[in-house]
């Protein structure tokens, strides 16, 4: 995460924090809301570490956090978009838990809650709001920066998804 030639440029805000507090702040501020039951920290504290660019609605996220940390999300209508590139995270929604490997994406749905348990993880994160996967997509010059994904035709691709098909029960 800290090399320049590719996190480089005004448009990309970079985000650093060893408090505890502050750290959940930020991912309450930037994804979803947490219920926080527990967290641990290591010798450097909660050693949140993040660049943010957005194209926009779309905020997209690279997220380094070191804390052991146990949390319920609330839905909030966003949907989020999680790659593990590595560490240790695990979601569980109602009798279902699927702990992630490095390389696997999971998805935190717009209108469920999920209770997750990460340790040391680096990640990349992509948030589409409510506002952009509610709307319907309009017909906009070629040159317009998109809001939504959209097919070519113009309609909205939308599937209700769970976890990745490479995700394995616990």
């Amino acid at each position: 995460m800290t090399d320049g030639t590719v996190y480089s440029g005004s448009h990309w805000q970079r985000y650093a924090t060893n408090d505890t507090d502050e750290a959940h702040a930020y991912i309450r501020r930037a994804f979803l809301d947490i219920k926080v039951r527990s967290s641990g920290v290591g010798r450097d504290g909660a050693g949140l570490r993040t660049v943010t660019t957005a194209l926009a609605d779309l905020g997209v996220t690279r997220l380094h956090y070191s804390a052991r940390t146990q949390a319920r999300t609330a839905p909030d209508g966003d949907l989020n978009i999680t790659h593990l590139v590595g560490g240790r995270f695990t979601i569980a929604r109602d009798k279902d838990e699927y702990r992630l490997r490095p390389g696997d994406v999971m998805l935190i749905l717009p209108d469920q809650s999920a209770d997750l348990a990460y340790d040391n993880v680096d990640t990349f994160v992509a948030r589409l709001p409510a506002s952009c996967s509610k709307r319907s997509p309009t017909r906009r010059p070629a040159s317009a920066a998109p809001t939504c994904a959209s097919t070519a035709s113009g309609r909205s691709r939308r599937r209700s998804v769970g976890t990745g098909p490479r995700l394995s029960p616990t």
